[in-house]
């Protein structure tokens, strides 16, 4: 097979203002043996610009304001796509980080161009020694069906919080939770509500050896009803494990682990797949 990829970037950077222009251009028939390259067959246009302010004596150290507009095609110059949005972007006291951008965004699904409109946000932040650090983001607005090819309405967050309650022990947990609305001449109502709750403890005895706890919990439920094909009502998974590593050396490791894992059933019981316990030894000589 013959074809051609490009890519060209013009970024430039002032300490008040910066802008890029990009262009890349990948043929359809284009492979890239050694390296990831995720979609073929497109052309993409982008244009971007922003304006750098740096507060003085002000919680808020750096602010970023700016536009962003991204348009793809076919080879043939069909649409295939946009996203255009403007912008913020914050760097503040207790190593604050913090996003917010307004999207109009188009998607091409098979044949049909699908439009979205949708409020971006991020927010990261470090509070205290016992409490290192609080992220929170998602989006909310227009949401796409892929499933289905159609758009409706919705919302999708994450909370992610770290917990030191004592120097040994991390305790990690994040939630995320998504639920699209329908309302359409043909159909309306809460297409589906899918949760993630997972959370990870690491106890460090020593330089040496560590403990590893981890349990995560998926479930999605959804009405069969305003879906286009055959789906379940609810289903899920649960996965737990834990971990003891020890260490020698960089070159000598051991490690013991279980591992119990289990399905959410329509009744919204959680039935067990599997139990695990597996060993590791490595050593170099």
């Amino acid at each position: 097979l013959k074809s051609h990829a490009g890519h060209i970037t013009w970024d430039h950077q002032v300490r008040k203002y910066d802008w890029r222009l990009r262009y890349n251009d990948l043929g359809d028939e284009f492979r890239a043996d050694t390296g990831f390259v995720p979609q073929v067959g497109f052309r993409e246009v982008l244009g971007s610009g922003g304006l750098r302010f740096y507060p003085q004596n002000n919680p808020i150290a750096f602010i970023r304001t700016y536009v962003v507009a991204d348009q793809f095609f076919l080879p043939n110059g069909d649409d295939l796509g946009h996203d255009y949005f403007p912008g913020i972007f914050l760097i503040g006291s207790r190593n604050l980080n913090a996003q917010f951008e307004f999207h109009n965004n188009k998607v091409r699904i098979a044949d049909r161009l699908l439009t979205q409109n949708y409020l971006f946000y991020f927010v990261q932040f470090d509070p205290s020694r016992r409490l290192p650090r609080i992220t929170f983001f998602g989006q909310t607005g227009d949401l796409i069906d892929f499933d289905n090819a159609r758009v409706g309405t919705g919302t999708n967050l994450t909370l992610q919080a770290t917990v030191r309650p004592w120097d040994n022990l991390t305790l990690t947990a994040d939630a995320s939770r998504e639920w699209l609305n329908l309302d359409l001449p043909e159909t309306s109502g809460r297409l589906y509500t899918a949760t993630i709750a997972r959370l990870k403890g690491v106890y460090v005895f020593n330089a040496r050896s560590f403990l590893r706890l981890i349990g995560q919990y998926v479930t999605t439920e959804r009405d069969p009803g305003l879906y286009t094909f055959d789906v379940a009502k609810r289903d899920g998974t649960f996965l737990g494990s834990i971990l003891y590593g020890y260490r020698l050396n960089w070159q000598t490791v051991f490690f013991v682990g279980f591992g119990d894992n289990g399905i959410v059933t329509e009744n919204n019981s959680l039935a067990r797949t599997n139990r695990s316990v597996f060993l590791k030894i490595s050593y170099a000589w």
